[in-house]
C-alpha cells in the first residue's frame, strides 16, 4: 500500500496499526501452544 501524498495523519494512523499488529503474531503461537499441550494431555 503507497501513500503518494505524505499525510502526517495517515502516517500516524499506519504506525498505530503496525503497533497493534505487531504483537498479534506472539499471541497467536501461545494459541498453538496452548492448544497443543491439551492434546497431550488427553
Amino acid at each position: 500500500m503507497k501513500i503518494l501524498k505524505r499525510d502526517p495523519l495517515l502516517e500516524n494512523i499506519h504506525k498505530g496499526l503496525l503497533k497493534a499488529y505487531a504483537h498479534i503474531p506472539a499471541e497467536l503461537e501461545q494459541e498453538k501452544k496452548r492448544k497443543e499441550a491439551l492434546k497431550d494431555k488427553k
